[in-house]
Protein backbone atom coordinates (compact mmCIF):
# COMPACT_ATOMS: atom_id res chain seq x y z
CA UNK A 1 0.00 0.00 0.00
CA UNK A 2 3.07 2.67 0.45
CA UNK A 3 4.56 1.01 -2.45
CA UNK A 4 1.32 2.15 -4.23
CA UNK A 5 1.16 5.63 -2.57
CA UNK A 6 4.56 6.56 -3.27
CA UNK A 7 4.43 5.68 -6.69
CA UNK A 8 1.28 7.90 -7.28
CA UNK A 9 2.90 10.82 -5.66
CA UNK A 10 5.90 10.12 -7.63
CA UNK A 11 3.58 10.17 -10.99
CA UNK A 12 1.78 13.51 -9.65
CA UNK A 13 5.36 15.13 -9.40
CA UNK A 14 5.69 14.81 -12.91
CA UNK A 15 2.92 14.93 -14.11
CA UNK A 16 2.15 16.12 -17.90
CA UNK A 17 1.06 20.07 -16.13
CA UNK A 18 4.02 19.66 -14.05
CA UNK A 19 6.50 19.57 -17.20
CA UNK A 20 4.83 22.06 -18.79
CA UNK A 21 4.77 24.47 -16.27
CA UNK A 22 8.73 23.76 -15.78
CA UNK A 23 9.40 23.69 -19.32
CA UNK A 24 7.57 27.68 -19.49
CA UNK A 25 9.22 29.00 -16.73
CA UNK A 26 12.80 27.49 -18.23
CA UNK A 27 11.86 28.90 -21.67
CA UNK A 28 10.54 32.87 -19.84
CA UNK A 29 14.36 32.38 -17.32
CA UNK A 30 16.26 31.56 -20.65
CA UNK A 31 14.36 34.40 -22.70
CA UNK A 32 15.25 37.43 -19.80
CA UNK A 33 17.99 35.91 -19.22
CA UNK A 34 19.37 36.69 -22.81
CA UNK A 35 17.49 40.22 -22.96
CA UNK A 36 19.49 40.55 -19.86
CA UNK A 37 23.09 40.36 -21.57
CA UNK A 38 21.70 43.30 -24.02
CA UNK A 39 23.16 46.60 -23.30
CA UNK A 40 20.36 48.68 -25.22
CA UNK A 41 17.56 46.21 -23.24
CA UNK A 42 19.61 47.24 -19.59
CA UNK A 43 19.52 50.78 -20.23
CA UNK A 44 16.03 50.67 -21.30
CA UNK A 45 15.29 48.83 -17.96
CA UNK A 46 17.43 51.19 -15.74
CA UNK A 47 15.44 54.10 -17.38
CA UNK A 48 11.81 52.65 -16.69
CA UNK A 49 13.30 52.41 -12.96
CA UNK A 50 14.51 55.38 -12.41
CA UNK A 51 11.51 57.35 -13.91
CA UNK A 52 9.41 55.05 -11.07
CA UNK A 53 11.38 55.67 -8.58
CA UNK A 54 11.49 59.48 -8.66
CA UNK A 55 8.03 59.65 -9.10
CA UNK A 56 7.55 57.87 -5.73
CA UNK A 57 10.46 60.07 -4.24
CA UNK A 58 8.68 63.43 -5.85
CA UNK A 59 5.36 62.24 -4.64
CA UNK A 60 6.38 61.10 -0.99
CA UNK A 61 8.63 64.73 -1.20
CA UNK A 62 6.42 67.52 -2.55
CA UNK A 63 2.43 65.92 -1.44
CA UNK A 64 1.69 68.80 0.74
CA UNK A 65 4.06 72.09 -0.94
CA UNK A 66 1.82 72.91 -3.59
CA UNK A 67 3.99 71.16 -6.34
CA UNK A 68 1.07 69.44 -7.85
CA UNK A 69 -2.38 71.39 -8.76
CA UNK A 70 -4.54 71.24 -5.83
CA UNK A 71 -7.52 71.71 -8.16
CA UNK A 72 -6.70 68.59 -10.59
CA UNK A 73 -4.31 66.62 -8.58
CA UNK A 74 -6.55 65.60 -5.87
CA UNK A 75 -6.67 62.06 -7.00
CA UNK A 76 -3.80 59.58 -5.87
CA UNK A 77 -3.81 58.17 -9.23
CA UNK A 78 -3.63 61.66 -10.93
CA UNK A 79 -0.62 63.06 -8.66
CA UNK A 80 1.30 60.09 -9.94
CA UNK A 81 0.76 60.72 -13.36
CA UNK A 82 1.86 63.78 -13.06
CA UNK A 83 4.65 62.51 -10.66
CA UNK A 84 5.88 60.22 -13.70
CA UNK A 85 5.89 63.78 -16.19
CA UNK A 86 8.31 65.61 -13.95
CA UNK A 87 10.67 62.43 -13.75
CA UNK A 88 10.18 61.69 -17.62
CA UNK A 89 10.75 65.56 -18.19
CA UNK A 90 13.56 65.80 -15.90
CA UNK A 91 15.20 62.55 -17.79
CA UNK A 92 15.20 64.00 -21.02
CA UNK A 93 16.75 67.05 -19.38
CA UNK A 94 14.01 68.95 -20.92
CA UNK A 95 12.64 70.97 -18.11
CA UNK A 96 9.52 72.86 -19.59
CA UNK A 97 9.31 74.46 -15.44
CA UNK A 98 5.64 73.80 -15.52
CA UNK A 99 6.17 71.38 -12.38
CA UNK A 100 9.03 72.20 -10.03
CA UNK A 101 9.69 71.15 -6.80
CA UNK A 102 9.30 73.12 -4.02
CA UNK A 103 10.72 71.36 -0.63
CA UNK A 104 14.19 71.48 0.28
CA UNK A 105 14.17 67.83 0.08
CA UNK A 106 12.49 67.42 -3.42
CA UNK A 107 15.14 70.11 -5.07
CA UNK A 108 18.15 68.14 -3.85
CA UNK A 109 17.01 64.53 -4.69
CA UNK A 110 16.19 66.28 -8.08
CA UNK A 111 19.83 67.69 -8.48
CA UNK A 112 21.38 63.77 -8.10
CA UNK A 113 18.43 62.81 -10.39
CA UNK A 114 19.69 65.15 -13.36
CA UNK A 115 23.20 64.11 -12.57
CA UNK A 116 22.12 60.56 -13.05
CA UNK A 117 19.91 61.16 -15.93
CA UNK A 118 22.67 62.82 -18.25
CA UNK A 119 24.49 59.85 -18.04
CA UNK A 120 21.93 57.29 -18.52
CA UNK A 121 20.77 59.54 -21.87
CA UNK A 122 24.15 59.91 -22.93
CA UNK A 123 24.58 55.62 -22.55
CA UNK A 124 21.28 55.08 -23.89
CA UNK A 125 21.69 57.51 -27.01
CA UNK A 126 25.74 55.81 -27.33
CA UNK A 127 24.21 52.35 -27.11
CA UNK A 128 21.69 53.12 -30.39
CA UNK A 129 24.29 54.52 -32.01
CA UNK A 130 26.35 51.97 -31.98
CA UNK A 131 24.04 49.42 -32.34
CA UNK A 132 22.84 51.32 -36.07
CA UNK A 133 26.83 51.66 -36.63
CA UNK A 134 26.75 48.30 -36.16
CA UNK A 135 24.65 46.54 -38.15
CA UNK A 136 25.93 49.29 -41.19
CA UNK A 137 29.04 48.06 -40.67
CA UNK A 138 27.79 44.28 -40.77
CA UNK A 139 25.53 45.01 -43.81
CA UNK A 140 29.29 46.27 -45.65
CA UNK A 141 31.07 43.08 -45.11
CA UNK A 142 27.82 41.08 -46.16
CA UNK A 143 26.91 40.31 -42.57
CA UNK A 144 23.52 41.37 -42.43
CA UNK A 145 20.44 40.19 -41.17
CA UNK A 146 18.32 39.02 -43.51
CA UNK A 147 15.34 37.17 -41.91
CA UNK A 148 12.26 39.40 -42.15
CA UNK A 149 12.65 39.34 -45.74
CA UNK A 150 10.03 37.43 -47.57
CA UNK A 151 9.52 37.07 -51.59
CA UNK A 152 12.58 38.21 -52.37
CA UNK A 153 15.42 37.38 -55.24
CA UNK A 154 18.06 35.56 -54.63
CA UNK A 155 21.65 35.44 -56.58
CA UNK A 156 23.87 33.02 -56.22
CA UNK A 157 27.37 33.69 -57.56
CA UNK A 158 29.66 36.55 -59.05
CA UNK A 159 30.15 37.85 -62.68
CA UNK A 160 33.11 40.38 -64.34
CA UNK A 161 29.73 42.69 -65.66
CA UNK A 162 27.79 41.98 -62.06
CA UNK A 163 26.46 45.83 -62.21
CA UNK A 164 24.82 45.14 -65.59
CA UNK A 165 23.59 41.94 -64.90
CA UNK A 166 21.52 43.35 -61.30
CA UNK A 167 20.56 46.56 -63.72
CA UNK A 168 18.98 44.09 -66.31
CA UNK A 169 17.19 42.02 -63.85
CA UNK A 170 15.81 45.39 -62.12
CA UNK A 171 14.37 46.81 -65.58
CA UNK A 172 12.73 43.49 -66.15
CA UNK A 173 11.31 43.06 -62.89
CA UNK A 174 9.81 46.51 -62.61
CA UNK A 175 7.76 45.59 -59.65
CA UNK A 176 10.94 44.75 -57.87
CA UNK A 177 12.75 46.88 -55.07
CA UNK A 178 16.68 46.70 -54.73
CA UNK A 179 16.01 45.75 -51.16
CA UNK A 180 14.38 42.78 -52.25
CA UNK A 181 17.29 41.75 -53.95
CA UNK A 182 19.58 39.36 -52.37
CA UNK A 183 23.05 38.76 -53.53
CA UNK A 184 25.60 35.95 -52.35
CA UNK A 185 28.86 36.29 -53.35
CA UNK A 186 32.35 35.22 -52.14
CA UNK A 187 33.84 39.21 -53.29
CA UNK A 188 35.51 41.80 -51.70
CA UNK A 189 32.46 44.61 -50.12
CA UNK A 190 34.24 47.44 -51.42
CA UNK A 191 32.96 45.62 -55.33
CA UNK A 192 29.11 46.16 -54.16
CA UNK A 193 29.43 48.77 -52.54
CA UNK A 194 30.99 50.57 -56.23
CA UNK A 195 27.88 48.61 -57.68
CA UNK A 196 25.54 50.60 -55.09
CA UNK A 197 27.19 53.88 -55.85
CA UNK A 198 27.48 53.86 -59.43
CA UNK A 199 23.88 52.86 -59.99
CA UNK A 200 21.37 54.37 -57.78
CA UNK A 201 18.41 51.52 -58.01
CA UNK A 202 20.43 49.16 -56.69
CA UNK A 203 21.24 51.21 -53.51
CA UNK A 204 19.92 48.74 -51.20
CA UNK A 205 20.98 45.57 -52.68
CA UNK A 206 22.05 43.27 -49.85
CA UNK A 207 24.84 41.45 -49.86
CA UNK A 208 25.78 38.01 -48.23
CA UNK A 209 29.83 37.53 -47.85
CA UNK A 210 30.52 33.38 -48.34
CA UNK A 211 29.99 30.88 -50.15
CA UNK A 212 26.68 30.58 -51.91
CA UNK A 213 26.56 26.50 -51.80
CA UNK A 214 26.78 26.48 -47.83
CA UNK A 215 23.49 25.49 -46.22
CA UNK A 216 24.18 28.57 -43.88
CA UNK A 217 24.51 30.68 -46.10
CA UNK A 218 21.34 29.95 -48.21
CA UNK A 219 19.69 29.86 -44.25
CA UNK A 220 20.77 33.51 -43.29
CA UNK A 221 19.28 34.37 -46.93
CA UNK A 222 15.89 32.97 -46.02
CA UNK A 223 15.82 31.17 -48.71
CA UNK A 224 12.68 29.05 -47.65
CA UNK A 225 10.90 32.49 -47.79
CA UNK A 226 12.17 33.52 -51.28
CA UNK A 227 10.55 34.19 -54.52
CA UNK A 228 13.47 33.09 -56.73
CA UNK A 229 16.48 31.93 -56.52
CA UNK A 230 18.94 32.66 -59.31
CA UNK A 231 22.36 30.76 -59.83
CA UNK A 232 24.82 31.92 -61.74
CA UNK A 233 27.68 30.34 -63.11
CA UNK A 234 29.91 31.87 -60.49
CA UNK A 235 33.60 33.45 -61.73
CA UNK A 236 34.68 35.03 -58.61
CA UNK A 237 37.55 32.54 -58.39
CA UNK A 238 38.55 31.78 -61.49
CA UNK A 239 37.62 28.06 -61.25
CA UNK A 240 37.18 25.68 -63.91
CA UNK A 241 33.71 25.22 -66.08
CA UNK A 242 33.48 21.66 -63.85
CA UNK A 243 34.15 23.04 -60.65
CA UNK A 244 31.93 26.18 -61.46
CA UNK A 245 28.93 23.61 -62.67
CA UNK A 246 29.24 21.61 -60.05
CA UNK A 247 29.14 23.96 -57.14
CA UNK A 248 26.18 24.94 -58.88
CA UNK A 249 24.59 21.73 -58.84
CA UNK A 250 25.29 21.62 -54.82
CA UNK A 251 23.38 24.73 -54.51
CA UNK A 252 20.78 23.44 -56.27
CA UNK A 253 20.03 20.20 -54.47
CA UNK A 254 21.15 22.43 -51.23
CA UNK A 255 17.79 24.38 -52.18
CA UNK A 256 15.43 21.55 -53.34
CA UNK A 257 16.09 20.00 -49.53
CA UNK A 258 15.80 23.19 -47.73
CA UNK A 259 13.18 24.89 -50.07
CA UNK A 260 11.25 22.96 -51.97
CA UNK A 261 8.52 25.50 -53.35
CA UNK A 262 11.54 28.09 -54.20
CA UNK A 263 11.46 28.67 -58.03
CA UNK A 264 15.30 27.36 -58.95
CA UNK A 265 16.64 29.42 -62.75
CA UNK A 266 20.55 27.90 -62.85
CA UNK A 267 23.02 28.55 -65.34
CA UNK A 268 25.34 25.84 -66.59
CA UNK A 269 28.57 25.64 -69.11
CA UNK A 270 28.83 21.90 -69.43
CA UNK A 271 25.80 20.07 -70.71
CA UNK A 272 27.18 16.66 -68.92
CA UNK A 273 25.60 18.14 -65.88
CA UNK A 274 22.57 18.58 -67.13
CA UNK A 275 20.94 15.71 -65.41
CA UNK A 276 22.03 16.58 -62.26
CA UNK A 277 20.12 19.77 -62.22
CA UNK A 278 16.99 18.21 -63.90
CA UNK A 279 17.00 15.61 -60.93
CA UNK A 280 17.24 18.63 -58.57
CA UNK A 281 14.39 20.00 -60.10
CA UNK A 282 15.49 23.37 -60.88
CA UNK A 283 12.48 25.06 -62.88
CA UNK A 284 15.28 26.70 -65.43
CA UNK A 285 18.25 25.81 -66.79
CA UNK A 286 20.10 28.60 -68.85
CA UNK A 287 22.88 26.84 -71.47
CA UNK A 288 25.14 29.81 -71.90
CA UNK A 289 27.86 28.40 -73.73
CA UNK A 290 25.35 26.20 -75.98
CA UNK A 291 23.21 29.18 -76.69
CA UNK A 292 26.14 31.01 -78.03
CA UNK A 293 27.54 27.86 -80.14
CA UNK A 294 23.84 27.57 -81.80
CA UNK A 295 23.88 31.15 -82.92
CA UNK A 296 27.20 30.87 -84.03
CA UNK A 297 26.14 27.60 -86.09
CA UNK A 298 22.34 29.43 -87.03
CA UNK A 299 23.92 32.51 -88.41
CA UNK A 300 25.97 30.71 -90.63
CA UNK A 301 22.69 29.67 -92.40
CA UNK A 302 20.38 31.99 -91.46
CA UNK A 303 20.31 35.85 -92.71
CA UNK A 304 19.67 37.99 -89.17
CA UNK A 305 18.43 35.65 -86.80
CA UNK A 306 20.83 36.60 -84.56
CA UNK A 307 19.22 40.03 -84.51
CA UNK A 308 16.05 38.54 -84.38
CA UNK A 309 16.50 36.81 -81.15
CA UNK A 310 18.37 40.12 -79.62
CA UNK A 311 15.32 42.07 -80.46
CA UNK A 312 12.68 39.53 -78.98
CA UNK A 313 14.67 39.50 -75.85
CA UNK A 314 15.68 43.27 -75.21
CA UNK A 315 12.70 44.65 -73.28
CA UNK A 316 13.46 47.92 -75.01
CA UNK A 317 12.69 46.67 -78.46
CA UNK A 318 9.51 47.20 -80.60
CA UNK A 319 7.75 43.11 -79.61
CA UNK A 320 9.43 41.08 -77.35
CA UNK A 321 9.08 37.43 -76.32
CA UNK A 322 7.17 36.94 -73.02
CA UNK A 323 5.01 33.90 -71.39
CA UNK A 324 2.14 34.76 -69.10
CA UNK A 325 -0.16 32.68 -67.48
CA UNK A 326 -2.64 30.83 -69.31
CA UNK A 327 -6.64 32.25 -68.26
CA UNK A 328 -8.60 28.86 -66.38
CA UNK A 329 -11.54 28.57 -68.78
CA UNK A 330 -9.08 27.85 -71.55
CA UNK A 331 -7.55 24.84 -69.80
CA UNK A 332 -9.14 21.73 -72.03
CA UNK A 333 -9.77 23.96 -74.77
CA UNK A 334 -7.68 23.53 -78.59
CA UNK A 335 -4.76 25.82 -78.68
CA UNK A 336 -6.67 27.53 -81.54
CA UNK A 337 -9.09 29.43 -78.92
CA UNK A 338 -5.80 30.56 -77.14
CA UNK A 339 -3.94 31.92 -80.31
CA UNK A 340 -7.56 33.35 -81.08
CA UNK A 341 -7.85 35.05 -78.06
CA UNK A 342 -4.51 36.60 -77.11
CA UNK A 343 -4.38 37.75 -80.83
CA UNK A 344 -7.77 39.62 -80.91
CA UNK A 345 -7.46 41.18 -77.31
CA UNK A 346 -3.89 41.90 -76.78
CA UNK A 347 -2.80 42.26 -80.68
CA UNK A 348 -0.22 39.20 -79.77
CA UNK A 349 1.26 36.07 -81.28
CA UNK A 350 0.54 33.03 -79.51
CA UNK A 351 2.98 30.64 -80.85
CA UNK A 352 3.37 27.87 -78.38
CA UNK A 353 3.13 26.27 -74.53
CA UNK A 354 5.33 26.45 -71.60
CA UNK A 355 3.62 23.08 -69.69
CA UNK A 356 4.31 22.19 -66.14
CA UNK A 357 4.60 25.65 -64.62
CA UNK A 358 5.18 25.71 -61.38
CA UNK A 359 6.27 24.12 -58.15
CA UNK A 360 7.64 20.27 -59.31
CA UNK A 361 6.23 18.93 -56.07
CA UNK A 362 2.68 20.52 -56.26
CA UNK A 363 2.21 19.97 -59.87
CA UNK A 364 3.36 16.15 -59.77
CA UNK A 365 0.96 15.59 -57.38
CA UNK A 366 -1.71 17.37 -59.05
CA UNK A 367 -1.08 15.14 -61.95
CA UNK A 368 -0.99 11.99 -59.97
CA UNK A 369 -4.29 12.46 -58.34
CA UNK A 370 -5.97 13.06 -62.06
CA UNK A 371 -4.34 10.01 -62.98
CA UNK A 372 -5.71 7.78 -60.25
CA UNK A 373 -9.36 8.95 -60.94
CA UNK A 374 -9.27 5.97 -64.04
CA UNK A 375 -11.12 2.86 -63.08
CA UNK A 376 -9.16 0.97 -65.84
CA UNK A 377 -6.04 -0.15 -64.66
CA UNK A 378 -4.23 -0.34 -68.02
CA UNK A 379 -5.23 3.73 -68.13
CA UNK A 380 -4.19 3.65 -64.66
CA UNK A 381 -0.44 2.48 -65.58
CA UNK A 382 -0.22 4.88 -68.83
CA UNK A 383 -1.25 7.87 -66.75
CA UNK A 384 1.02 7.30 -64.27
CA UNK A 385 3.95 6.06 -66.81
CA UNK A 386 2.97 9.99 -67.85
CA UNK A 387 3.17 11.22 -64.96
CA UNK A 388 6.85 9.76 -64.22
CA UNK A 389 8.01 11.28 -67.23
CA UNK A 390 6.55 14.95 -67.07
CA UNK A 391 9.27 17.46 -67.71
CA UNK A 392 9.27 20.98 -65.69
CA UNK A 393 8.85 23.87 -68.20
CA UNK A 394 8.59 21.22 -71.13
CA UNK A 395 8.59 23.98 -74.15
CA UNK A 396 5.63 22.77 -76.68
CA UNK A 397 6.10 25.29 -79.53
CA UNK A 398 4.23 25.23 -82.25
CA UNK A 399 1.88 22.39 -81.49
CA UNK A 400 -1.27 22.03 -83.98
CA UNK A 401 -4.85 23.87 -83.15
CA UNK A 402 -6.84 20.49 -82.23
CA UNK A 403 -3.85 20.06 -79.20
CA UNK A 404 -5.34 20.00 -75.92
CA UNK A 405 -4.28 22.76 -73.58
CA UNK A 406 -3.05 21.11 -70.05
CA UNK A 407 -3.23 22.32 -66.55
CA UNK A 408 -0.71 24.92 -65.33
CA UNK A 409 0.31 25.90 -68.86
CA UNK A 410 1.99 29.77 -69.78
CA UNK A 411 1.31 31.21 -73.10
CA UNK A 412 4.32 32.26 -75.21
CA UNK A 413 3.54 35.29 -76.82
CA UNK A 414 5.13 38.01 -79.40
CA UNK A 415 4.04 40.93 -78.53
CA UNK A 416 4.66 44.55 -79.00
CA UNK A 417 6.14 46.98 -76.14
CA UNK A 418 5.44 50.11 -77.82
CA UNK A 419 4.62 50.80 -81.35
CA UNK A 420 7.60 50.92 -83.47
CA UNK A 421 8.55 54.58 -84.99
CA UNK A 422 8.66 54.63 -88.58
CA UNK A 423 11.70 54.17 -90.47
Amino acid sequence: MKALTKRRSTETLISPSTISEDSLFVLVSDRLRSLWRMDLFRICFVIIFLICISAIFMLYFEKDSGMFNPDTDRNILIRMISSAYYAVVSLTTTGYGDVTPRTPAGRVYTIFFLLISVITISMFTATIASVLVERRLKEGRGLGDLSQLRGHFIICGWKRDMSNILADIMMYNDHFKSKNLVMIANVDPDLVELIRQQNPDLANLNHLRGDYFNEMMLTRANVAKARQVFILADESLGASPSEIDSKTVMTALTINAIARNVRICAELLDLKFERYLQNAHVDEIIYSNEYHRLILANASDTIGLSKVINDLLDKRTAARIRTIPIPSEFVGKPFYDIRVYYNDRYDANCIGLIENVGSYWKYKKEAIRDAQKTPDISELINNLHAVKTMENNYANIHPDDDYVIPKNSYAVLIMRTHKKSAG
